[in-house]
């Protein structure tokens, strides 16, 4: 198996470097195109649509994190590139496939790959959903607890890495030890919608749709939740607008 991928960093060193090991040790591996800055790497995200990216954490005046949050690349694998352990922690929440401090070697780069192999070969064969017999409830595993949950409970849910925080009417919250992807495929997709990487939002609550610096979804609680660029015209869709000229700005 190939992967299309692509390099985002400000490194010219790193670029290079990793460029050589790749080409010398990991054929497999091909390399689309390179970006240095934000606004090249989105655009090249769009464009080339990757299997796998490797981006710098420290991109010019902004971050790698930045630009994961507004392309929201559901099924792509990341491998995170530093000169520092300092955004380690911050990056498991983007669930990567790995987080490289430079200057790394080539077993280091070998575990990294080895990583998005084994995670590859794994994603054949999803886990079937635990769904009980009723279509309004579903079954999550909370802890060593089976927890059946009203759907129409079920505000959003977020992602926290390997795990989800379901949020509920009431304002009381959940976390469950499946990933938000798993839940994606669970919750039925004619009321439940992944506006972002991190969010999957039931229909059924949103009071209004905000355009004041891009999207927003308002939800009971005072919520309000970031729709990504990508998912727009998708959720407008689902909520029967046309087009996002449809959405009158905020003020």
């Amino acid at each position: 198996m190939s992967y299309d991928s692509i390099l985002i960093d400000d490194n010219p060193q790193r670029i290079k470097t990793l460029m050589e090991l790749l080409g010398k040790h990991f054929s497999f591996i091909k390399i689309v195109g390179i970006a240095q800055d934000f606004d090249e790497g989105v655009l090249l995200i769009e464009k080339k649509k990757p299997q796998l990216i490797f981006l710098g954490i420290i991109l010019k005046n902004t971050t790698g994190f930045e630009l994961l949050d507004v392309t929201d690349l559901l099924d792509t694998n990341v491998i995170f590139m530093a000169s520092s352990e300092k955004y380690a922690l911050r990056a498991l929440k983007y669930q990567p496939i790995d987080y490289l401090i430079t200057p790394f070697s080539l077993q280091e780069l070998k575990i990294a790959i080895n990583s998005l192999i084994r995670k590859s070969s794994n994603g054949l064969e999803r886990p079937k959903a635990l769904v009980n017999g009723h279509k309004n409830r579903i079954s999550v595993l909370i802890g060593n607890t089976i927890r059946f949950i009203d759907v129409e409970e079920i505000l959003f849910c977020e992602s926290c890495g390997n795990h989800s925080v379901f949020h509920f009417l009431n304002a009381n919250k959940i976390k469950a030890k499946n990933h938000i992807g798993y839940f994606e495929e669970l919750l039925p997709n004619d009321t439940f919608f992944r506006i972002h990487r991190k969010y999957l939002v039931n229909l059924f609550h949103i009071k209004s749709l905000l355009r004041k610096n891009g999207l927003h979804c308002e939800l009971p609680n005072d919520t309000f939740l970031t729709v990504s660029r990508r998912k727009r015209d998708q959720l407008l869709h689902k909520v029967h607008f046309r087009t996002l000229s449809d959405v009158t700005p905020s003020k």
